[in-house]
């Protein structure tokens, strides 16, 4: 008797121990949207903890597949460092998916997109997938993105002027929803700096999406790209402009955005030589450079 009893609480332990991860939702794309070649998709879905509990740095991983038509379009791994309880449902994106790109090439018309779990020992395959239904399109929706603003924030300029010494830093610029369509997360913005007659294009990938008439401001620094423009060479004025091409852009007249700022000959002191080289104290030893303050007491 003693040795059924064991046995059977065995049984019972491992019995309750289950594996049962399933993904209980797609929420982007939902149900009857539209996605577009070239505009990347940002899955969203939600997944729950049918199964017992996960603890923290548990030693199976959790995969989310996401399909199209069956195909294969991305996989996403769940960082097990934390705890997912019994019963927990967990609302998290993936990365992007441009179905533009996806393999075989997709035609306009309805798709099936599904995204599901894989889990080892996973007891209950029933509730791993969910399905929506969506029109792809490799028409883009019409779209107006425009600069409303574009400024040197570093250095700073003294109203709008530089000194010749001074490096090009940072270029901060404003970004505008001025079409009729959101323009979602996870699509590219191609930029292109000018400054004075230099000219450098840049990708802006966008982290959040922008919905109609809102802005974002984004930057470009050195810190970012250590190839940035300078500042031109010339004294005088120049323009730093920054212009936006986005895909399905049907509005060319506010793509770009042009601040004049003036460059003016250096007034930061330099020294060039020392006459002596080296003297004893109390010799005189005459200072050499320039931009010096006409008055000597007032060189420090």
């Amino acid at each position: 008797n003693s040795l059924i009893i064991i046995l059977l609480t065995f049984v019972a332990f491992n019995v309750s121990a289950q594996n049962d991860v399933g993904c209980t939702a797609v929420n982007t794309p939902a149900q009857g949207d539209t996605v577009y070649a070239g505009i990347p998709v940002q899955p969203n879905y939600t997944r729950k903890n049918f199964g017992t509990a996960l603890p923290a740095n548990h030693p199976d991983q959790i995969l989310m597949n996401v399909t199209v038509n069956g195909i294969a379009a991305g996989t996403f791994n769940r960082n097990m460092a934390s705890a997912f309880a019994s019963g927990a449902d967990e609302t998290i994106s993936g990365q992007p998916i441009d179905f533009g790109t996806l393999t075989p090439a997709l035609t306009d018309g309805n798709q099936k997109v599904c995204i599901f779990t894989t889990m080892p020992n996973d007891s209950d395959n029933k509730n791993d997938t969910s399905c929506v239904t969506v029109y792809y399109s490799t028409t883009p929706p019409p779209s107006d993105v425009a600069v409303i603003a574009c400024t040197v924030t570093d250095p700073i300029p003294v109203g709008t002027d530089f000194e010749a010494d001074q490096q090009l830093q940072a270029v901060t610029f404003t970004l505008q929803n001025a079409g009729t369509t959101d323009i979602p997360a996870g699509g590219s913005v191609i930029m292109t700096l000018d400054v004075g007659a230099g000219t450098q294009n840049l990708t802006l990938t966008l982290q959040a999406g922008i919905a109609v008439g809102a802005t974002t401001n984004a930057s470009a620094s050195r810190a970012q790209i250590a190839a940035l423009l300078d500042f031109p060479t010339t004294l005088g004025n120049f323009d730093v402009c920054m212009t936006a091409a986005y895909i399905g852009d049907n509005n060319s007249a506010n793509d770009k955005f042009c601040t004049t700022y003036n460059l003016l000959a250096s007034t930061t002191p330099s020294i060039t030589s020392f006459s002596p080289s080296s003297a004893k104290c109390k010799e005189t030893v005459t200072v050499s450079g320039t931009n010096f303050d006409p008055t000597p007491a007032n060189n420090i």
